[in-house]
């Protein structure tokens, strides 16, 4: 089965459209990610609170929720200047059974710690950066410093908090966690981009100077913040980047390997 945070991430994103097919709807995507993303961290501070870590980590995690929804809401301000669709909430699926034990609720939370928090944030940052780049129009640009601000925040924020936590024992067991999760995430953020780059899908330049990211900076964004701050974060924690990055798909889809090998 599939470990908690692969699922987690997927069921995070069940129900996203990935095609923008105008630039409005690139910011009612936004929004709707981004409160998904106070809803896992939700989660993620009720199984702190029970494993009883120190309470500067709740108050942490607390403000990042916070952050997330605020975040949320600026994305559907813009996108609501923009005549797009109103953002919708979908119910975050849970899966599985509820761990039970300090210990199982401990480790629970190091995988949300890792591959939403960590690595999601530190990918996320990443994307709002390149957006931000490319930005012209004051608003959508003003909001995306914003939350490239508190994103990058949140990914020093998790890194930090997962060395906190670590125990001997827990790089083994998160290295096969962050393996698979790793597939999943490329799937979702990226392989979407890929795959209109192949079929040349035309992109208007115009859409970028209102906060959508082109597919081929989306691609190099992702694959950067992967090699050059992901894959060395998780060797310097004692899980080999390189190895897990090349076992992502364990002996399924091994021919989107050939995208970024």
């Amino acid at each position: 089965m599939l470990p908690l945070s692969a699922r987690v991430h997927l069921q995070r994103v069940t129900g996203v459209r990935t095609r923008v097919l105008c630039p409005s709807d690139s910011w009612t995507l936004r929004s709707e990610e981004e409160r998904r993303s106070a809803a896992v961290f939700s989660d993620l501070l009720a199984l702190l609170a029970d494993a009883e870590v120190p309470l500067d980590v709740l108050v942490e995690v607390h403000a990042i929720v916070g952050d997330e929804i605020r975040h949320a809401q600026m994305c559907a301000d813009m996108a609501r200047t923009l005549g797009a669709p109103r953002p919708r909430s979908q119910l975050l699926p849970r899966v599985g059974l509820e761990p039970i034990t300090t210990e199982e609720r401990r480790r629970r939370a190091l995988e949300i710690v890792l591959v939403e928090g960590a690595i999601g944030e530190t990918i996320s940052s990443a994307l709002f950066a390149a957006g931000r780049r490319s930005t012209e129009e004051p608003q959508a640009r003003a909001t995306l410093s914003r939350i490239l601000e508190d994103e990058a925040r949140h990914a020093r924020c998790f890194w930090g908090l997962l060395d906190r936590l670590l125990s001997p024992g827990d790089a083994e067991h998160l290295a096969d966690v962050v393996t698979e999760a790793l597939g999943a995430i490329e799937q979702i953020q990226v392989v979407p981009s890929l795959e209109s780059l192949a079929r040349g899908d035309p992109f208007d330049p115009q859409w970028a100077a209102l906060g959508v990211l082109a597919p081929a900076v989306r691609v190099d964004a992702f694959y950067g913040a992967i090699e050059r701050r992901v894959l060395p974060a998780l060797t310097f924690r004692g899980m080999d980047g390189s190895r897990v990055w090349a076992a992502r798909y364990g002996n399924l889809g091994r021919h989107r390997e050939e995208h970024h090998a």
